[in-house]
């Protein structure tokens, strides 16, 4: 074959004349169809969220962990009130030294009748600040979960109030498996590195 701008012979498979550079053949663009950059896409956003719910997954094992007793926890127990008689007050104070990113978990359960007699359990700071956890009457039962964000001596105060009203259901409240659970630093710290 020969170029149609110099005449010189060419291979017949060329796209240009090797001698002046003349386009012989029209190039067909090659592109990659939409949905091989589509697949691309979203196995890159894909790979982006299973990382994310691994990480979480992780965290969420190790404070399911604590919940369940499988890393270093402190059982405190239980304790029921102890006042049937009207305008009396029963509590117990638990204190703690808690360190940032420690938990404090129970179940807790009253029984009274509704907006007379109370519970109140309240958690208070090494800076004297009160957090109250919960504040109930009628027939209630929960669980707390609470992490706490400073160095220091924590106290739990349980407290039941019985006024003057009348009785009815139990009449008492209670706090049951109280744990308190410290957190790891050095785990911690492994974590954020592994993030970053």
């Amino acid at each position: 074959m020969k170029c149609p701008n110099c005449g010189k012979e060419i291979a017949n498979d060329s796209f240009f004349c090797e001698y002046c550079g003349t386009q012989i053949k029209p190039i067909k663009k090659v592109r990659k169809a939409p949905w091989v950059v589509m697949t691309i896409v979203f196995g890159v956003v894909l790979l982006g969220c299973v990382l994310i719910i691994a990480l979480m997954v992780r965290r969420h094992r190790i404070v399911l962990n604590r919940l369940y007793g499988l890393e270093t926890n402190y059982y405190y127990g239980d304790w029921t009130s102890t006042n049937k008689k009207d305008n009396t007050t029963s509590y117990k104070e638990y204190t703690f030294h808690m360190e940032y990113g420690d938990m404090i978990l129970f179940d807790y359960e009253v029984s009274s009748e509704v907006n007379y007699d109370k519970l109140a359990i309240t958690l208070t700071s090494p800076y004297g600040s009160i957090d109250t956890l919960c504040w109930v009457s009628g027939v209630v039962s929960n669980s707390v979960v609470k992490e706490v964000f400073s160095n220091g001596i924590y106290t739990l105060k349980v407290q039941y109030t019985k006024d003057q009203s009348y009785s009815k259901n139990r009449d008492q409240g209670e706090i049951r498996n109280l744990r308190v659970f410290k957190q790891e630093i050095d785990q911690l710290q492994d974590e954020a590195v592994q993030l970053f």
